[in-house]
């Protein structure tokens, strides 16, 4: 579902999904299309990865039944991807390295360097983790030539 911005109420996409192998997957679409409705289609491929990562997280991490995903236009140019579960425990706030032969530990790092600002905070029913991404509108690429 989503619904259009108002003066008090930012542009909001919500869904949940089964907590299978296939959510990932699933948000990344449902994503993909509202960034393009939004004009932020460009914007795409890194939060594409911070959500297949932070959905991943809680698929594999947790025994929730159901992950939701909320991605939010705060502004012209920022939006915020939220991930909610079940489970109250919180992710590391400072990502470890992984070592060069692990297989995993490496998400959050990417979540790190891929946005803005991230973070997780516990909920009365679970926690919510979130991640916010500046991605700047493609009409106001400076490096655009103005027309005659």
């Amino acid at each position: 579902m989503t619904t259009p911005a108002s003066p008090t109420d930012p542009e909001r996409h919500r869904r949940t999904y089964p907590s299978t192998l296939h959510a990932p997957r699933l948000a990344r679409a449902d994503i993909a299309s509202c960034l393009d409705a939004w004009g932020l289609g460009h914007g795409i491929d890194d939060l594409a990865l911070v959500a297949t990562e932070l959905v991943t997280n809680s698929v594999t991490h947790t025994e929730t039944a159901q992950v939701g995903v909320s991605l939010s236009r705060l502004g012209d140019s920022t939006v915020r991807l939220t991930v909610t579960d079940t489970s109250r425990e919180l992710p590391p706030s400072s990502p470890a390295t992984a070592g060069e032969g692990d297989v995993h530990g490496r998400g959050l790092l990417l979540v790190a360097a891929l946005t803005s600002r991230w973070g997780a905070e516990r909920l009365i029913t679970g926690k919510r983790v979130w991640a916010e991404l500046d991605i700047t509108p493609k009409s106001r690429d400076l490096h655009r030539q103005p027309s005659p």
